[in-house]
């Protein structure tokens, strides 16, 4: 990734300082991430939050954000928003702006974030930031159970992002794919909830199998392990791979010939 140093205002200081800067026609094309959720990079610990945009978003009920109990930064007197330097940020809106660092133009992402970044009005301010860098592609909705089976029970969706150009400017039309997904594949406990249909079997030898889930089918294949002694033989997984224009996949495809807004 291209560096090279320039001159800038620092208006902390008053001074002109060089300063290290990226060249925005280089970067990563494609970055899939599932940042952390609910931890808080703190400005006392952090030296570095403050060269982050959104280390001082807008906000609205006087700049206290709803979703975070340790953000005391209300004040009546600030009005319906307010903007200031914040002491700390949430760990997944200071990532966005850092996929957004690292992405070239027209580069796209795909990040899980927590449903209170797309719908809490005190993150307005933040989901605006995004909308004027990025082209919201996709937004996929998840059970609340999605991640339990790994200790975590907060509400997410899978949002697929692509920067924009540089200069390249919002529109309000801009279609965007929004579904939700039930059947994921598996349950809260990490048992499989996919419908499986066998495609073809030789007895003890090979069997192919289609399992289907809300956001793709796979096909499957295994071979026949013989048991040894007591334990009965078991069907060995081989290799899978996703089928193409199935499922919530297989819709998109077809959304993209003609966007058009609308949620399935």
């Amino acid at each position: 990734m291209g560096i090279y140093r320039d001159s800038e205002y620092n208006p902390e200081t008053g001074k002109v300082e060089d300063v290290v800067k990226r060249d925005e026609r280089k970067g990563f094309s494609k970055i899939p991430t599932n940042p952390p959720f609910g931890a808080v990079i703190k400005e006392e610990l952090h030296a570095y939050l403050k060269s982050y945009e959104l280390s001082r978003y807008v906000a609205k009920g006087g700049g206290k954000d709803e979703d975070d109990p340790e953000d005391a930064a209300a004040d009546p007197k600030a009005g319906k928003k307010s903007i200031k330097q914040r002491a700390s940020v949430k760990t997944e809106i200071i990532y966005c702006e850092r996929i957004w660092q690292l992405l070239k133009p027209g580069g796209q992402a795909a990040v899980v974030l927590p449903d209170g970044l797309l719908t809490n009005a005190s993150l307005q301010g933040v989901r605006d930031w995004l909308l004027e860098r990025f082209k919201v592609l996709v937004v996929v909705s998840l059970p609340q159970f999605a991640f339990a089976h790994f200790g975590a029970g907060v509400k997410s969706s899978v949002v697929f992002l692509e920067k924009r150009q540089p200069g390249e400017q919002a529109k309000d039309d801009e279609a965007i794919f929004m579904a939700m997904a039930e059947n994921i594949g598996y349950d809260a406990t990490g048992r499989s909830t996919y419908q499986v249909q066998v495609l073809s079997e030789v007895t003890e030898q090979r069997r192919v199998e289609r399992q289907r889930c809300d956001l793709f089918d796979w096909q499957v294949e295994f071979d026949w392990v013989p048991g040894e002694g007591k334990k009965p033989g078991r069907w060995s997984e081989r290799h899978r791979n996703v089928i193409p224009g199935t499922g919530l996949l297989g819709q998109y495809e077809t959304f993209k010939q003609q966007p058009e807004p609308f949620f399935v």
